[in-house]
């Protein structure tokens, strides 16, 4: 039988010992998705299911879950997450068109659940059709500058970004942690790599409010050419250094520490490649036209050709509609080695390589990263150049289904 004091001095270990948070949902949502790209399904539902239940807020992880249970031989299951997905506001009508979900299209439940997506996507398009429907969201770069004068006092400053920034911040930012910062512990390595450039940077990224003008005129311009256009909310966050921005179902995210470079900014931290992707403020309009032009494509991207028709498709877009081109390096040296390139390009095609065309990898001495982006930039180019009826054209390169017919339309190669 224990003594009293055994017993305290047993009460005292236990809370003197640490206690270790539960994962929070965008952790748990990062190891469904990894689980997902290495195809490990059992461990992609449990992650996945730990993640909605944790609270993650996107009814697209809802899909992402069926896909894992359906890749499992579990169409009913599959099913189940669906439904559940769009009471929740699922709109993504293409995760309906999966090859996995065969087996519980044929389910009784498959046609009204089909039906309550494409209501949720039709509501979205009804709420979503204006440009000063469109919010412009500034409060995270706020958020990051408060938590950043905090850092050099704080006992854990991983975990303070985490808790008070990442976890506190808007859907757009919550996402560019899934897709871009990966966690607390990443951004603060960032910083750490990186003091000067960040310090320096702060007056701009607090200023980028006043691009809301210059961003919403060319939102209009794009709704005169395109008039089924959706216009999601648009979310400014300061990230990890690695990318400019992303589309997903939440709105438009761009990471304004890559547009907030000036001649007199320090450039000694950054890599190669980051010297040749930072860039001013000015060009903010045109990435953002980027993205909100991925927000509308529907094209089917399975291969290098499809890949360099979905990115350079976004960027010929933007350029009808907006300033400047945030590749501009990329493309000054895509147009002195066209001919070249295209050879190269037709060669890689055939292999399916991407290797020399997209990612920070396929920056090789002179040559700029991101070279597909001037293929395919160049390809829908021709192929608006030949149509004769512009806005069909306009409608047909954001709903590239065939990729080789495409080329083929457009004569580039």
């Amino acid at each position: 039988m224990k003594t009293l004091f055994a017993t305290l001095i047993a009460a005292a270990l236990l809370l003197a010992a640490p206690v270790h948070a539960a994962p929070t949902y965008v952790q748990l949502t990062q190891t469904g998705l990894k689980a997902v790209t290495k195809k490990d399904w059992p461990a992609a539902s449990a992650a996945l299911r730990a993640a909605i239940e944790a609270g993650a807020p996107d009814p697209e992880l809802w899909a992402v879950l069926a896909r894992a249970q359906a890749s499992q031989d579990q169409a009913a299951a599959a099913l189940d997450s669906l439904q559940r997905g769009a009471s929740a506001g699922l709109r993504i009508t293409q995760w309906l068109e999966r090859e996995e979900f065969s087996a519980a299209r044929a389910l009784p439940g498959w046609a009204p659940m089909a039906a309550q997506v494409e209501a949720n996507a039709a509501r979205y398009r009804r709420e979503h059709n204006h440009p000063d429907a469109a919010r412009f969201v500034t409060s995270d770069i706020s958020q990051f500058w408060r938590v950043y004068d905090r850092l050099a006092q704080a006992e854990d400053g991983a975990e303070l970004i985490e808790r008070e920034y990442l976890l506190t911040g808007s859907p757009g930012l919550q996402d560019f942690v899934l897709n871009r910062i990966a966690s607390g512990k990443n951004l603060l390595r960032v910083l750490n790599s990186m003091p000067r450039y960040y310090s320096a940077i702060r007056p701009t990224t607090e200023q980028m409010g006043r691009m809301e003008p210059a961003v919403r005129a060319a939102l209009h311009k794009f709704r005169a050419l395109y008039e089924d256009a959706e216009f999601p909310d648009m979310y400014f966050v300061v990230g990890a250094a690695n990318s400019g921005g992303t589309s997903t179902s939440a709105g438009l995210i761009m990471g304004v520490e890559m547009f907030s470079r000036s001649d007199s900014t320090p450039t000694e931290e950054l890599s190669p490649w980051l010297l040749g992707v930072t860039k001013s403020p000015a060009l903010l309009q045109n990435i953002v036209l980027h993205e909100l032009m991925h927000f509308q494509q529907r094209n089917k991207v399975d291969d290098l050709l499809s890949h360099a028709i979905h990115e350079g498709g976004a960027d010929f877009l933007a350029s009808l509609v907006s300033e400047g081109n945030f590749n501009e390096g990329t493309y000054r040296y895509g147009y002195a080695h066209e001919d070249a390139l295209k050879r190269e390009f037709a060669q890689a095609m055939a292999a399916n390589d991407d290797k020399a065309w997209f990612g920070s990898s396929s920056m090789q001495g002179e040559r700029p990263s991101d070279l597909g982006y001037f293929i395919g930039f160049r390809i829908c180019q021709a192929y608006y150049a030949q149509a004769k009826d512009k806005r069909q054209a306009i409608r047909d390169i954001l709903h590239v289904r065939d990729a080789r017919a495409f080329l083929a339309a457009s004569a580039y190669l």
